[in-house]
């Protein structure tokens, strides 16, 4: 697994508070709160099924993630 991946999302899951919500800022300079979910990961027999079927390779790094989180949601 990906030491870059799993630094990248532990470092982001620290900046989260205990509502899992975080400050930005804008490029305006204008601060902000946003909420941060993550999915459930997925298995890596279903990333080989996907690349197969789309006859497509995936990074690595990517791949990584989703065998973490399949994905995560931003809020406002």
């Amino acid at each position: 697994m990906s030491h870059f991946v799993q630094n990248t999302l532990s470092g982001l899951k620290k900046l989260l508070d205990n509502k899992d919500r975080m400050k930005t800022i804008s490029e305006e300079g204008e601060v902000g709160n946003v909420s941060c979910s993550f999915n459930a990961p997925i298995q890596t027999t279903e990333i080989e099924m996907f690349e197969r079927e789309n006859n497509i390779k995936l990074p690595e790094d990517y791949k990584a993630f989703l065998t973490l989180h399949n994905g995560e949601e931003y809020m406002n």
